[in-house]
């Protein structure tokens, strides 16, 4: 008995996983379309696995069995473009954390130095205010801070909570300035 034929996409393929997920794709894209693209990976003759844009058309649209024409594109350096476009996002993601963290504990820090030296001159009504506007304009600092640091997109920043959180602060104050 004759081995069966392999066909010479099964010989390209690194994997039986591969050969088989590039025939179900094409096949579902060319009924779908008319024809088929499939990222898959090839093995070459020197045993290397390269990344390819494996694209697919029938040679008779009506009969599949009357064959397929291939081409394929070497998209490896585009793939590993691409890797280390999600890794240094991934290091930026970190360093940004990094960044607001210590903005956060610096502004936080400054606050709190302000308060206490406000506690010191507790005679001196001028003085008290111009250190209260001074903490005030900090602590809006640190909470658009915040918000940039919340927002996955900084084109489009929500400043509701911002401004909500300002106006609490504002009525709070207010009321001190009235009621204390």
């Amino acid at each position: 008995m004759k081995p069966p034929v392999r066909s010479m996409l099964y010989l390209m393929c690194p994997t039986k996983e591969d050969y088989e997920y590039v025939g179900r794709e094409k096949y579902r894209q060319i009924e779908e379309r008319g024809t088929g693209t499939v990222e898959t990976r090839f093995k070459r003759k020197d045993g290397k696995i390269i990344d390819v844009l494996l694209s697919s058309t029938p040679l008779d649209p009506t009969d599949l069995t009357a064959g397929v024409t291939f081409t394929a594109l070497d998209i490896t350096e585009r793939k590993r473009a691409e890797e280390q476009i999600q890794r240094d996002l991934r290091e930026k993601g970190v360093l940004l954390k990094e960044i607001h963290h210590r903005v956060k504990n610096n502004l936080n820090v400054i606050t709190s130095l302000l308060s206490l030296q406000s506690k010191r001159i507790s005679n001196k009504e001028q003085a008290l205010a111009v250190f209260e506007k001074t903490r005030n304009r900090i602590y809006s600092m640190a909470l658009v801070h915040e918000q940039l640091y919340k927002s996955d997109d900084f084109s489009k920043i929500d400043m509701k909570p911002y401004i909500e959180v300002i106006l609490q602060k504002l009525k709070k104050v207010h009321y001190y300035s009235v009621f204390g």
